[in-house]
């Protein structure tokens, strides 16, 4: 990409074309994305616990592919998406993520019991839950006591081979720059 670019036209010179942040028909998501490209070697999140930094590149990517491979398993805009985990590095850019597809999400706390987390999802009625290995057995019971059928249940930092992994949303899919 040249850093600047002539007009014959108008005997012009224009540096980098960047989108406005300032777009008042843009979404969240869109916002952050933009500011994200701005800025990718700025740190943007440490996690407390690990010592674990982001880049705004590396937030962005992860933000990316949440958002893709979300929308490949069928999420859409409104769908509404519950959040029963602690903080960790990828809650961050999965909130961005759906931000982004215009999916709200509904954060209830982690140590709700069987009955609380019931009564927020009956309230809410999410098209699909992530949660962590230590609430994965609440949200599952929960989960069964509202709906009829199965709802996706994403699990962060789990070891567990029944269930799903919320990391797996974060492999590469190819097309992260489209």
């Amino acid at each position: 990409m040249a850093l600047c670019t002539y007009d014959e036209a108008s005997r012009t010179w224009y540096g980098v074309q960047r989108v406005s942040i300032y777009n008042p028909m843009a979404n969240v998501g869109e916002v952050l994305n933009h500011i994200l490209l701005r800025t990718p070697d700025r740190t943007i999140q440490i996690d407390m616990d690990t010592g674990s930094r982001l880049s705004c590149a590396e937030f962005r990517m992860r933000m990316v592919r949440f958002a893709q491979h979300l929308t490949d398993v069928g999420l859409r805009k409104g769908d509404i998406v519950a959040m029963a985990n602690g903080n960790s590095e990828n809650v961050a850019p999965l909130a961005c993520a759906l931000m982004t597809l215009g999916a709200p999400f509904n954060p209830l706390a982690p140590g709700f019991n069987v009955e609380d987390m019931a009564h927020m999802l009956r309230l809410t009625q999410p098209k699909m839950v992530f949660c962590d290995d230590d609430n994965v057995e609440v949200v599952r019971q929960a989960v069964s006591s509202v709906f009829e059928g199965e709802i996706p249940i994403y699990v962060f930092e789990s070891q567990r081979g029944d269930v799903k992994h919320a990391e797996d949303l974060l492999i590469p899919t190819g097309k992260e720059e489209q």
